[in-house]
């Protein structure tokens, strides 16, 4: 249904996000809808090349984008709080320029990555 709503737009905005807590760690560098992600962006790109893809997601921090190559512009916002949908919409909008300044680095793939620590006690060392 996703997709074939998305054929029909002039622009698809897929969004997705992380759940977190403090004082543990994310099992992992993917946001809850990866899946979700991934076959949208794909399918859309696939079917239609006139179609712009942008996606939207909310993170605690970094996350891996494997549907990056389907997309032509990707949205992050750290946990904005009740004003997340208003600076998304600023964004996508044209009301404001995110000017792209990342506190974090995004990697390609989790290999490399220090991986999160399901423990009580967490030690990380570089």
């Amino acid at each position: 249904i996703a997709i074939a709503k998305g054929l029909g737009a002039d622009v698809a905005v897929i969004c997705g996000g992380t759940t977190s807590t403090e004082m543990k760690d994310r099992p992992n560098l993917s946001v809850d809808q990866e899946q979700f992600m991934v076959a949208v962006s794909q399918g859309i790109s696939t079917a239609a090349k006139n179609i712009p893809v942008v996606t939207l997601t909310m993170t605690p921090g970094a996350v891996v984008m494997p549907w990056l190559k389907y997309t032509d512009a990707v949205l992050n916002i750290f946990l904005a709080g009740k004003y997340t949908g208003t600076a998304f919409a600023s964004v996508l909008l044209g009301k404001t320029n995110p000017s792209a300044k990342s506190p974090v680095t995004f990697p390609i793939t989790e290999f490399g990555t220090i991986a999160p620590c399901q423990e009580k006690d967490c030690h990380y060392e570089e």
